[in-house]
């Protein structure tokens, strides 16, 4: 429950709210906009409405009514994070754990989680800088009792010793297992070597050192000194009509006191000469080879109105075939680069993060030389293009107006926390849109970028290294960049061919829907070599479309060699079209090649106008190799490392890795790829190409803004451009199959990992699905997770990585819990489970009849939940129409299996499934760091002789008789 979230500029802005008062600006025309007028608002986006408020306390509020949302979704941010930490590195992220367990009016630690899970809801919470964010989301009609709940935390939290006490080991849990997480060791050590004055410079999650100790005194202070309503937003998104929400809102909110607080500006500037122009040499756990460069930038770098930053990281983080990331890839001196301003408050700083390969690592001088030609190159232009900023413009708008709503609990989450940058009035609009051209400003930013106001980290092994960063112990090195260099950087000329990017022929002008003939149900279109589904969407009314095809061969499923070489193949296609694709991502298109034990698959959506358009262009980067033996040997060695890093993965990530191994037929582990891929050559890759073409079955969906004619012509010009030879006969096609376990079959799988963290994961399995059974395993999956959550996690304190729940493979049930600790051994992970599970099936005999009702309610609420955009409907249309023999009337039958499921049935089918008699069930135990759990064999004598001596129950106070 930390750290910022951060996201593109394009997920951002689909996260942005349509809404008639922050939109007035601009007015709807014609829905063909090829003359470059904003179009039309769906009709979807028109029937939201945003009302603004203020409470009497100075909470700003915005309430937002969406017919749509089937689930409410609530946040509420306080503009106050780590910066106050002070003297208690941590205090800030402790209090938000502890603003959890209990307040005055509702003082049971597990009633507000109690509560939302009865009514299928979630909640968390993040800590930031400035900015510590808590938010939920609720079945509707359950909503106003949950507000009630959630603004106790901020006007009678309990903050007990005793939960603080108990609570500062969960704090710890949660920093144990970042300790090998190298974005976390990195963050710690650019923190560490900021200006001292600064508070960013300071450790914000904190662990057991910093936090024991911390009493209700200090919690409460700090409390009282930073969390105030005038420093506060809220959000709530539902379909509860806005009067009854914005009356809610006052009587629930405002008894929030105002302390009248004012949030201090930051003056001390972030970086100090110490650092300036110098390097940071960090040793990572895994193997890694990354470049940060950081530049410090002022307030006005951030003007609201012009975004300069958005600006200058389009244009540096640009990945077309005149980029510099392109000319990097063709020198083998770097694979990936993302540009961009990220905001601190009122100061900031410009990032250049950068994948390097072996020879950039080597020749970083040359990176920094390529890197620094370019922004040089921008510097000394007379002005940038206008249609560089149009584009940008013209995409905010079309975006803008082209929104898909999404859950409500992750729109609610990032409006909260814009409303301290913007006016909440007009917020979305303000964010979004780039409502003014101000080359002054882009001036501006590009002149902060030189490189004596540069700070690099070098992330990679073996790096020189002569301090230890205190709470994560990772090594470091700080040095200053040679004079000569610094001298040579400012000078630097772009190289190769480098250049602006060129204006982007993807940026859509048809905005025209279709008829939606195809949206009561799927239609089916078959072809000689496969087949394709069309499902035309009047939910969204946008457009836009999603598709996925899936080439099926009869070769990946074969060897881990063939495993190996289709993904890398995937990558190398992807690599291929990346100059290329980069334009589509600005102009609101995605599309992708991957590869999996089926075969290879394409997904490609955004605007529908171009959509058919990427579909003919991805066909040819699929019928043969288009890299070179220096782009293989990159990609080669990029797939190996990945591969040998996966070893150091969260011990609860490994656990699940381990689980697939062993249940799936076909599957090939990470020691049996890596024996493979390093026998691969470019020669290898080609000829697997070529053989994939031989036969193939094209397994395909499409969900959206598309005729059947368009679908058909374009379909059969993708299996043309494809050139089969022949279609793959049913029989050849992978079909997956999952391990049936024995009953009475109770099995461990252990394993030692390199890790300071171990993990059980205990797996139940039963007898294969029946609609029935499937609906007593939702209510199971309603009930059980949150009690687990709260009595290992919260009670046990086991870790912080705590889960439990129900899924299917292959129509065969399981339902599994996890810990991930630092302070329990798995084997006793393993008895907690059983135990707990021993006594939940006894415990919820006697809950009243009314309990099971609401969680019967919920998980109704949870399988009828609206899909929230293209890509998760088309998800879901692809796996019923490939993998459930497209019954897409299948949540119907499990709605109605469901609603007639009475309480004594579902009772009796937890007790057959978690029955000790006839158990199947797998304990998969990873042990880290085994030392810390085994028991030395050992004498009597020598136990004694190596104990402290013996104790009586009073030892005599010293001088007394």
């Amino acid at each position: 429950m930390t750290g910022r979230p951060t996201a593109s500029r394009r997920l951002l802005a689909l996260l942005a709210l349509i809404a008639a008062a922050a939109v007035c600006a601009l007015a709807p025309r014609a829905a063909r906009a090829d003359d470059g007028a904003t179009p039309a608002a769906p009709a979807t986006a028109a029937a939201r409405a945003a009302t603004p408020l203020t409470l009497d306390n100075g909470i700003k509020v915005l309430v937002i009514h969406d017919p749509q949302a089937d689930h409410a979704g609530v946040a509420l941010a306080v503009n106050a994070g780590s910066m106050y930490d002070g003297k208690s590195p941590g205090i800030a992220h402790f209090l938000e754990h502890m603003l959890f367990l209990g307040t005055t009016k509702y003082p049971k630690s597990g009633e507000y989680s109690d509560y939302l899970t009865a009514n299928g809801g979630s909640s968390n919470a993040y800590t930031g800088y400035d900015v510590t964010n808590y938010h939920f989301d609720v079945k509707t009609e359950a909503l106003e009792g949950a507000l009630d709940r959630f603004a106790q935390f901020f006007i009678s939290p309990l903050l007990t010793d005793e939960l603080s006490s108990r609570e500062v080991n969960a704090v710890d849990s949660e920093h144990s297992k970042n300790l090998e997480d190298d974005f976390w060791r990195a963050r710690q050590v650019y923190r560490s070597v900021l200006n001292p004055a600064h508070p960013e410079c300071h450790f914000s999650t904190g662990n057991k050192q910093t936090l024991e100790g911390i009493k209700n005194e200090e919690l409460r202070a700090f409390y009282s000194a930073h969390y105030s309503s005038n420093l506060m937003s809220l959000v709530v998104i539902s379909s509860v009509p806005t009067p009854a929400v914005e009356a809610w809102v006052r009587r629930i909110f405002t008894p929030i006191p105002n302390q009248k607080l004012a949030k201090p500006a930051v003056t001390v500037p972030l970086f100090h000469p110490a650092i300036a122009a110098h390097q940071v040499d960090i040793q990572p756990v895994r193997d890694m080879r990354k470049l940060w460069l950081r530049f410090e930038l002022a307030e006005a770098d951030f003007d609201p109105q012009s975004k300069p930053t958005r600006l200058v990281g389009s244009i540096l983080g640009h990945e077309g075939p005149e980029s510099l990331l392109e000319n990097l890839k063709r020198e083998g001196l770097a694979t990936s680069l993302s540009a961009g301003g990220n905001d601190l408050g009122n100061q900031g700083t410009f990032n250049i993060d950068l994948d390097l390969t072996e020879s950039g690592l080597a020749h970083l001088d040359v990176v920094l030389e390529r890197i620094f030609g370019m922004i040089n190159y921008l510097r000394g232009l007379p002005e940038l293009p206008d249609y560089l900023h149009d584009e940008l413009a013209r995409m905010a708008e079309i975006d803008l107006r082209f929104y898909e709503p999404g859950q409500a609990l992750d729109e609610a989450r990032t409006l909260a926390a814009l409303m301290f940058q913007y006016p909440h009035e007009k917020l979305i609009e303000n964010f979004t849109l780039i409502q003014k051209k101000d080359p002054a400003t882009v001036r501006h930013v590009l002149a902060a970028l030189t490189p004596a106001n540069a700070f690099a980290l070098v992330i990679a092994k073996d790096r020189p290294a002569d301090r230890t960063e205190p709470h994560y112990g990772t090594k470091y090195g700080v040095s200053p960049m040679a004079p000569e260099l610094v001298a040579r950087l400012a000078k630097a000329e772009r190289a190769g061919a480098m250049a602006l990017p060129p204006p982007n022929p993807f940026i859509p002008s048809e905005f025209a829907l279709v008829e939606p003939a195809a949206a009561a149900k799927p239609v089916l279109h078959a072809f000689d070599f496969g087949e394709v589904w069309l499902r035309h969407d009047v939910r969204f009314q946008q457009p836009k479309a999603a598709l996925q095809f899936r080439i099926a061969n009869d070769e990946n499923a074969k060897s881990a060699r063939d495993s190996v070489l289709g993904d890398l193949f995937a990558a190398a296609a992807g690599e291929a079209l990346n100059p290329y694709r980069y334009p589509m991502t600005l102009a609101g298109l995605e599309l992708g090649v991957t590869s999996s034990r089926f075969g290879l698959e394409v997904l490609a959506q955004g605007y529908s106008h171009k959509l058919p358009e990427l579909l003919a262009f991805v066909a040819p980067y699929l019928t043969g190799v288009k890299i070179d033996e220096k782009q293989f040997a990159i990609l080669k060695e990029r797939a190996t490392r990945e591969l040998r890093n996966k070893t150091r993965q969260p011990p609860s990530r490994l656990a699940f890795d381990l689980f697939r191994e062993t249940f799936r037929e076909v599957h090939f582990n990470d020691a049996q790829q890596l024996a493979e891929i390093e026998k691969l050559t470019l020669a290898d890759l080609t000829e697997y190409a070529v053989r994939i073409k031989d036969a193939i079955w094209l397994s395909g969906f499409v969900y959206g803004n598309l005729t059947a004619a368009q679908v058909q012509a374009m379909t059969a010009d993708f299996v043309k451009r494809l050139a089969p030879a022949r279609a793959l006969a049913e029989k050849e096609r992978f079909v997956p199959r999952i391990l049936e376990l024995k009953p009475g079959a109770s099995l461990i799988l252990a394993r030692p990992i390199e890790s300071n963290d171990s993990a059980t994961l205990l797996l139940w399995q039963h007898d294969p699905l029946t609609p029935e059974r499937k609906a007593s395993l939702k209510v199971a999956n309603e009930v059980l997770p949150n009690r687990f959550y709260q009595d290992l996690r919260t009670l046990q304190q086991t870790g912080y990585i705590v889960s439990a729940g129900a899924f299917e493979v292959e129509n065969l049930p399981v339902f599994y819990f996890m810990s991930q600790s630092s302070v329990v051994d798995p084997a006793s992970l393993r008895g907690r489970f059983e135990a707990f599970v021993k006594h939940a099936v006894v415990e919820l005999r006697d809950e009243p009849a009314e309990a099971f009702e609401a969680a019967r309610s919920a998980a109704l609420a949870e399988l009828l939940r609206k899909r929230k955009d293209f890509k998760e409907e088309l998800d879901w249309h692809f796996q019923i129409a490939f993998h459930y023999r497209a019954d897409f009337g299948i949540d119907e039958k499990d709605a109605a299996a469901l609603k007639g499921l009475t309480r004594e049935q579902w009772l009796a089918d937890l007790a057959t499934f978690f029955a000790e008699e006839g158990a199947r069930r797998v304990s998969i135990e990873l042990s880290g760091n085994p030392a810390r759990f085994i028991y030395q064999d050992s004498t009597l004598e020598a136990l004694r002789k190596g104990a402290r001596g013996f104790r009586q129950r009073y030892d005599p106070v010293e001088g007394t008789n």
